[in-house]
């Protein structure tokens, strides 16, 4: 391989001119046809302009009629040109300090030799090789210039002359669509295309080539290349925007401590004193970087392996001083210090034809191993001799611990999935499609391997299980729950169901976002069958003790009716104490006959209000309402005290209502404030006594401070108050005294497992 030294070794000779009385459609045209980024205005065969896809996007929105313009309109003028002899390290200063992405050659007339890139500088002096260390995110643009895909080609163009950016990219909800360039632009001008009038959804470049942050910048480097792109987007772990990165950001992102090293190891080949005392501040300079900030280890050696250089790292890893080290061969200073000094030789030798050798280095200590990434490349004299070579090494150890440590934690992971007694299986986020399953979860499920990971968590939940699933895990997303335990009813291949307790958690990324969930199940399909078979033969004892209570209650109404016939004087107290004892006996004949520990609320009531016009002979109206009572249930703990206090209102409203106005004076309503809330309203005609106050008990009577006494402390409250000549009791009932099966009670209560 024949060293680069000057821009003549590495330009472009055949370069595209214009005139700049070319019409500047032609030279647009030439562009596209080409797919090139600039053309060198010549005038009596000497370079005065260039004209770049820049130059032709700046004034795309102001050019109203192309054909009418000449390229001497738009050139860029004070054309930076260089020597074909300046040497090729200087020529990228040139770059830097004119920030400029294309260099003229000339020769000694001034006459044009050719041209060279910013990128063809970096490429031949092989700078991205120093920054495959350097993240990603130490380089890349941060604020990306983005529009939305309805925006007009126009605004996206007049984006990119303003700002003087190369390219505008195409989003929606921080995801990227699509991207437009200014060879884009420069294409669509070509056409014909009316700016104002076509959304970029139209004319955008997509898909898009995107790369992860955390990536370093030698490896974008050659993606671009391999892909024949000169930018890429920079997305998170979720896929969103997070920056730009262009071929110009990585030449720019080449730190100057490097450059200068290859100088000054260039200098101590150059053979001569004077040389070598004329860059000895340079030297002063770069010993002083490397001290302060270097995290590579360099080496530089004459052809027989002589080291020359080291820099203050090297020093450390090979265990001695510059000092100490200087003239001594390379090869026995790596062999004392633990590393293989054969494959350094084996790349050295293989320099000449391959430029650079790349390979990895062990060093087995006492108390642990370490781990370097090293390159060795040559140093050319001024005759584009092989003078030397350049060791370069830096300590990855960590790195490869953790890359260790990672495959030993997966490894563990993936044995603990393979063996586990129960099914194991993750999931990504947030679709919920499984990643990973093991053999148990297979047989369960009824599913080979490669079913299960065409398939959704939720595609094996049993349908009558699914919304309620969904609905617990888009909760548990939106507050944050790192993760929970629940009973579900999966459905296997088969169609049959199967129970499994489910202990759910979440993996998070560096962001600290979910990235993926991880679940256990178990299952319980057998334990809830005994579950449920001790329940049934729970509740048929219960039922059957509810029955026997409510035929003893009915003996003892059946013998205070008889002393309250034999007792005429105590006969209204006998029969306020026979209207409790019967709401009680209503009550567990009700619960009696049924499966479950709850009472239907609609079916007491009317069992209630039917028995109070039993012993008053008042006929009690029901109450019309918008939405009929359905699917209330009472809890079995509470349905006797909540039977006593309904009974002792509607007992009070007969005893207190005016018997002369019709109709009847007596109206019992219920209906649903909100979805989870019932009002049942007693309304009499007639008056409250004077200063009556429910909250102190003023002007109660016994049935008041018995209905008060008997309130549960949560889910019910009574409200009384005088309403247009009646007086109207109201009582509001809740969880946990009821609830409404229709509701999203049900909902929680079906998801009442811990969770």
């Amino acid at each position: 391989m024949k060293p680069v030294k000057t821009l003549a070794d590495l330009l472009t000779s055949s370069v595209v001119t214009v005139s700049p009385d070319t019409p500047l459609a032609v030279a647009l045209h030439i562009l596209v046809e080409k797919r090139i980024s600039c053309l060198v205005v010549k005038e009596d065969d000497l370079p005065i302009g260039i004209i770049t896809e820049r130059d032709l996007v700046r004034h795309a929105s102001s050019v109203a009629d192309i054909q009418h313009h000449l390229v001497g309109s738009v050139m860029s003028k004070g054309l930076v040109t260089a020597l074909q002899t300046l040497d090729y390290r200087e020529a990228y200063e040139c770059f830097a300090e004119n920030q400029i992405r294309h260099l003229v050659v000339v020769d000694d007339s001034g006459r044009l030799a050719g041209i060279v890139t910013e990128t063809d500088i970096m490429r031949h002096m092989g700078l991205e090789h120093f920054l495959q260390y350097t993240g990603l995110s130490s380089v890349m643009t941060r604020s990306v210039a983005t529009l939305g895909p309805k925006e007009s080609l126009n605004q996206a163009v007049e984006r990119m002359s303003s700002s003087r950016i190369s390219c505008i990219v195409v989003e929606e909800d921080g995801f990227p669509l699509g991207m437009l360039t200014e060879r884009d632009a420069v294409r669509l001008l070509d056409d014909g295309i009316d700016f104002s009038s076509v959304p970029l959804e139209r004319v955008m470049v997509s898909p898009v080539h995107t790369v992860d942050a955390g990536i370093g910048v030698h490896e974008a480097s050659v993606r671009m290349r391999r892909l024949g792109v000169r930018r890429l987007v920079v997305v998170d772990k979720a896929g969103l925007i997070e920056g730009l990165v262009t071929e110009h950001d990585v030449v720019k992102g080449v730190h100057g401590k490097y450059v200068e090293l290859l100088k000054e190891v260039i200098a101590r080949q150059a053979g001569t004193l004077k040389q070598v005392r004329k860059q000895l501040s340079e030297k002063n300079l770069l010993d002083n970087l490397l001290r302060s900030s270097s995290d590579i280890a360099v080496i530089s050696t004459d052809l027989d392996y002589r080291i020359t250089f080291c820099n203050q790292l090297a020093d450390r890893l090979l265990g001695h001083s510059q000092d100490d080290v200087y003239g001594q061969k390379l090869t026995e200073v790596l062999s004392r210090s633990g590393m293989d000094a054969g494959i350094f030789k084996h790349g050295a030798r293989l320099v000449p034809g391959m430029g650079s050798y790349d390979y990895p280095i062990t060093r087995k200590g006492k108390a642990r191993t370490e781990y370097f990434d090293a390159r060795v490349f040559g140093i050319w004299d001024d005759t584009t001799q092989l003078a030397g070579f350049v060791l370069t090494m830096k300590d990855i150890t960590a790195k490869k611990q953790a890359e260790m440590a990672l495959r030993e934690s997966e490894a563990r992971l993936k044995s603990m999935f393979r063996n586990a007694a129960a099914g194991m299986a993750m999931a990504d986020y947030p679709g919920g499609r499984f990643t990973r399953v093991n053999p148990e979860l297979c047989r369960m499920l009824g599913y080979s391997e490669e079913e299960l990971l065409t398939k959704s968590v939720l595609d094996v939940i049993h349908p009558d299980d699914r919304e309620t699933s969904r609905t617990r895990i888009n909760d548990a997303l939106k507050e944050q729950i790192s993760g929970y335990q629940v009973e579900v009813c999966h459905q296997r291949k088969d169609g049959s169901p199967i129970w499994c307790l489910v202990s759910m958690g979440y993996i998070r990324d560096e962001a600290g976002k979910k990235s993926s969930g991880v679940a256990l199940l178990q299952d319980i399909t057998e334990k809830r069958r005994v579950e449920q078979q001790r329940l049934v033969q729970q509740n048929a004892v219960t039922r059957e003790v509810h029955h026997r209570i409510k035929n003893h209650l009915q003996g003892v109404i059946g013998l205070l009716r008889e002393r309250a016939q034999q007792h005429p004087n105590v006969y209204d107290i006998l029969n306020d104490a026979i209207s409790q004892v019967e709401s009680v006996a209503l009550v567990h004949g009700l619960l009696g006959r049924q499966q479950d520990r709850v009472l239907d609320f609609a079916e007491m009531l009317e069992s209630i209000v039917a028995s109070v016009e039993f012993l008053t002979g008042m006929v009690i109206e029901r109450g019309s309402v918008t939405e009929p009572v359905q699917d209330c249930r009472v809890v079995e703990d509470k349905s006797v005290a909540i039977a006593l206090v309904i009974n002792e209102l509607l007992i009070n409203a007969v005893k207190h209502c005016d018997k002369a106005i019709s109709p009847p004076p007596v109206v019992v309503t219920i209906q649903w404030q909100e979805e989870n809330r019932l009002l049942l309203s007693v309304r009499n005609r007639g008056s409250l006594p004077e200063a009556f106050d429910y909250a102190t008990g003023v002007g109660f009577g016994t049935g008041l401070e018995l209905v008060k006494s008997m309130l549960p402390g949560r889910g019910a409250r009574l409200f009384v108050a005088q309403e247009d000549g009646a007086v109207l009791a109201t009582l509001e009932l809740e969880a946990p005294v009821i609830s409404h099966q229709n509701s999203s009670i049900k909902s929680a209560a079906a998801g009442s497992n811990p969770s």
